[in-house]
């Protein structure tokens, strides 16, 4: 019943550092500290828990204001990228410099990340060129150059170190292949955001997902803009070849300040994003909802980053101070409004209804809006709000309507929103039929009333018996979607509680 509850989140100040003398550009989290780095030219270091300054700090080596810090995926190491020219690899327990390289036109490094496998590290520099670099021998693999005419100020891997993403200033996204050594831009996207691209990362989830005969990997990018915006992407790609797509999933709205930083939590559940409105905000990416507005700082927030825990979030100003906050997420509140079809396993192309105990007549309209985002739609769900669509108003849309006042002019758009809208109204006519049973109470399987029912990986709740069954027979798709779907079950505790209650209001009397 996962569905049916919402998360909330509550943030409380529990460290405020002010060591460093000039703005803080940078924070990252290991297991053992918190990093942060300034235009001081200073890296220092924290202890994680006690936030007191280790023993080793001020780590001192550049020449002109650090503008980023990374630590390795497994805290073996630390990276500082300046504004001199230079990285330095560090080893964070005693200070020491590991390495020190240099970009080739020893031009400002705005932006670095480490691949998951910590095997690669990529830096992003202010003349829109990207160097990628080998952690073990400390050398430089290549250089990615002739793609950003701007700073590279977004720079992440896909968790499988396949692909990198980078996002720059003059607003364009591009995809690189950093696995096979061509050093060449696979994608290009133009208009990532109009005024620059100030940040991005990479969800550390992949959603597998099947077309034809070919398995793909998806990944969601997300994108902090100087148009105040926070954008969701969807990258597909096979990982044998180097054919990648890159398209717009939905649009965060509400930040009233240039997006100066954003990073996935550990498990890729949430989403926050730092902002010139001084604000830190906690997102729910698959529920394009806004858990927790941070008032964080007096003036722009300029980074942010997750504990690697998932439970306590950093930030940096340029009010020359860092501050850290411990996050309450209570996963367990019963959610007011109608719950939402969830987003986190299928592909982005399915047409597919919202789960059956969500009747498309109380649907808001955020819901549709969710709707046109799993659809591949998300380009229209701006008029979705400018026209007020919520469920009720769904369901009475004609074709010339969608054409004419959501300006939705391809007509496959248009057949592919009707054929699902189709589809809910029809499980809908389906249930009624059923004698009177919720629709959720019945298997989609075996359209009969549950007693051990479960969730799968497709998010669809059925009897334990007919999905085991399912699978027991080497499928590996969900019946309800045709999707690429994991063997997993989680049994549905609350709905079987709900389920017994009918049985035993709707029993003839002894």
């Amino acid at each position: 019943l996962r569905d049916s509850l919402v998360m909330r989140v509550s943030a409380k100040l529990a460290a405020g550092l002010a060591a460093h003398s000039g703005d803080v550009n940078g924070v990252a989290f290991s297991n053992r500290y918190l990093a942060t780095c300034s235009g001081d030219k200073t890296v220092r270091l924290w202890e994680a828990g006690t936030m007191r300054e280790a023993a080793c700090s001020p780590l001192l080596g550049h020449t002109y204001y650090v503008n980023c810090v990374a630590f390795s995926p497994f805290s073996t190491i630390l990276v500082s990228c300046s504004t001199d020219g230079n990285i330095i690899f560090w080893e964070p327990d005693t200070g020491q410099k590991l390495g020190l390289f240099t970009h080739p036109s020893k031009c400002g490094i705005r932006s670095g990340v480490f691949s998951l496998n910590s095997q690669l590290f990529a830096s992003g520099s202010e003349d829109g060129s990207i160097c990628l670099w080998d952690v073990s021998s400390r050398s430089m693999l290549r250089q990615f150059s002739g793609g950003h005419e701007g700073s590279v100020l977004g720079l992440a891997f896909t968790p499988d170190a396949l692909y990198l993403v980078s996002g720059s200033t003059s607003g364009d996204l591009r995809v690189w292949d950093s696995k096979y050594g061509h050093a060449k831009s696979l994608h290009l996207q133009l208009d990532g955001h109009d005024l620059g691209v100030g940040c991005l990362d990479v969800s550390p989830c992949i959603d597998p997902i099947e077309n034809g005969r070919v398995l793909k990997n998806r990944y969601t990018v997300a994108t902090g803009g100087f148009d105040n915006l926070v954008k969701l992407w969807h990258l597909v790609a096979t990982g044998e070849d180097l054919n990648v797509t890159l398209t717009l999933a939905s649009v965060l709205k509400g930040h009233s300040g240039a997006v100066n930083s954003i990073k996935f939590s550990p498990n890729g559940k949430l989403l926050i994003s730092g902002s010139g409105d001084h604000t830190v905000r906690v997102w729910k990416p698959d529920k394009l909802s806004l858990l927790q507005m941070i008032d964080a700082h007096s003036r722009y927030v300029t980074s942010c980053c997750w504990s690697n825990d998932g439970l306590s979030i950093a930030s940096g100003s340029n009010d020359r101070q860092v501050r850290v906050w411990e996050l309450d997420i209570d996963e367990e509140t019963p959610d007011s409004e109608v719950p939402l079809p969830d987003l986190a396993s299928e592909a982005a192309e399915a047409p597919v209804g919202a789960p059956s105990w969500s009747p498309l007549p109380a649907w808001t309209v955020d819901h549709v809006a969710r709707l046109f985002s799993r659809l591949g739609l998300g380009q229209y769900s701006r008029a979705v709000y400018e026209q007020a669509v919520d469920g009720r108003v769904l369901m009475s849309l004609s074709d010339a309507q969608l054409r004419t006042e959501l300006g939705m002019a391809v007509l496959g758009h248009r057949q592919k929103l009707l054929d699902a809208i189709e589809a809910m109204k029809n499980n809908r006519t389906e249930a009624d039929k059923d004698a009177g049973i919720p629709d959720e109470y019945l298997c989609p399987i075996t359209r009969e009333l549950m007693r051990d029912p479960v969730i799968a990986a497709d998010g669809y709740t059925y009897e334990r018996g007919a999905i085991e069954s399912w699978l027991e027979r080497g499928r590996t798709t969900s019946p309800m979607t045709n999707e690429l779907m994991k063997p997993q079950l989680i049994s549905n505790r609350s709905l079987r509680v709900l389920i017994q209650r009918y049985i035993e209001d709707h029993s003839a009397p002894t």
